[in-house]
Formats: structure tokens, C-alpha cells, sequence
């Protein structure tokens, strides 16, 4: 008879003629790889306990296993694993628990996928797993995650804005070479004052024409 490994470096033990119907502990198995991030393992072992229960006549597919790795779908954040997880769940008959609806809900809300969060509270509700003050609280639970998405958005929105307003707002305060900060005209005084220090330095100047127009005044 097969036992569940001791360690996470041991290999997931096939099922054959002489392992038997023991779906408790292909559950546990199920729950002992999820543990150690073996989720292709965690996954072959439920579907093992589903062949286990299905031999000993049980019409109701194992939870525990399913519950198990799911929540290790979630932790990972395979949302398209952990949907497919419950759908099949779904599929054999099953009830879905409200712990192993909301770890897909969570990983549909982290993926922005509120449309597959709210047919997993659907499924719910179809199968008899929630009452009426528990779809409320679903409800509540959507709009909060809305609003907080749309005041993220609009946060996001408004730092590009005000980040291209100070670019904007910076390149035409500042003037070219020799211009004047805010782009005015320079003053008379200082106009003098330029010329002048062009004549000193021996540039190209208009210091003596400002001189004789001074004069002839």
C-alpha cells in the first residue's frame, strides 16, 4: 500500500492495481504538494482522489483536494488553472465551498476579471452554496474593488497630467541664449548696458549709435 512521502523531494507515486481507493489520502497528498509549489503534481493527485471516489462509489467529488489546489493556484496566481480547478469540480457534481470560491473570486479580481468573479458567485448561488445576505456581500464586496480600481485610475491619470503640465510649463519659462526670462524686451538701461559691453570687448556692438542718438536728444 502507498504512503504519502515524507519529504517534497520524493516523487508523486503512480496509482495502479495495488494502490486502492484511498481518497483521503490522495486528498492529503493533493494538500502536501501544494505546500511545496508542485502544483502539476498536487493536480494529477486530485484527479487520482477523483478516480478513488468514484471506485468506491461516491457521486461527490473530493473537496478537500480541490480546495487545496486551488489555493495553490491562487498563491501562484494562475487564474486560468484555478478557474478550470472549480469548473471541473463543478463538472463531477460538486458544491463548491465559499473558501475555495473566494480564492478564485481573489485571483479573477487580481487578474481586473470581475466578469468571471461574478459568475463564481453565479455558481454559487445556483448550486446552493450562498444565501441571499452572502450575495450581498459579494456585492458589496465588487463595489468596493470597483471604486478602488477607478480611484487608482484616476490618480494614475492625474500624475501623467500634472507630470505634462510641468514639462510643459517648464520649457516656456525658460528663455533661449541672451533672452529675457519670461520672454519680455529688454530695457532700455539694459540694452545700453549689453551694447556697451560688446564695444569693451571688441564685438560687433550698436554703442556708439545709441551714444549719438543720445547726444542729438
Amino acid at each position: 500500500q502507498q504512503r504519502l512521502p515524507k519529504g517534497s523531494d520524493q516523487q508523486l507515486l503512480p496509482l495502479t492495481a495495488t494502490a486502492g481507493p484511498d481518497t483521503a489520502a490522495w486528498n492529503a497528498l493533493a494538500a502536501v504538494l501544494v505546500k511545496t509549489d508542485r502544483l502539476s503534481d498536487a493536480a494529477a493527485a486530485v484527479d487520482r482522489a477523483v478516480q478513488a471516489a468514484q471506485a468506491a462509489g461516491s457521486k461527490i467529488p473530493p473537496i478537500e483536494g480541490f480546495a487545496a489546489l486551488i489555493r495553490g493556484y491562487r498563491n501562484a496566481g494562475m487564474k486560468g488553472k484555478a478557474v478550470a480547478a472549480l469548473r471541473q469540480f463543478l463538472s463531477l457534481g460538486g458544491k463548491p465551498g465559499r473558501v475555495m470560491c473566494n480564492d478564485v473570486i481573489t485571483v479573477c479580481l487580481r487578474d481586473s476579471d470581475l466578469r468571471t468573479a461574478r459568475q463564481v458567485v453565479r455558481a454559487m448561488e445556483l448550486t446552493g452554496s450562498v444565501s441571499e445576505v452572502d450575495i450581498q456581500g459579494y456585492k458589496a464586496w465588487f463595489n468596493r474593488w470597483e471604486a478602488r480600481k477607478r480611484a487608482t485610475e484616476s490618480q494614475a491619470a492625474t500624475g501623467a497630467s500634472s507630470t505634462v503640465q510641468g514639462n510643459s510649463n517648464g520649457s516656456s519659462s525658460r528663455g533661449g541664449d541672451g533672452a529675457v526670462p519670461g520672454g519680455g524686451a529688454p530695457v532700455p538701461g539694459q540694452a545700453a548696458a549689453v551694447e556697451r559691453l560688446k564695444w569693451w570687448l571688441g564685438l560687433p556692438n550698436k554703442y556708439y549709435d545709441a551714444a549719438e542718438n543720445g547726444s542729438g536728444r
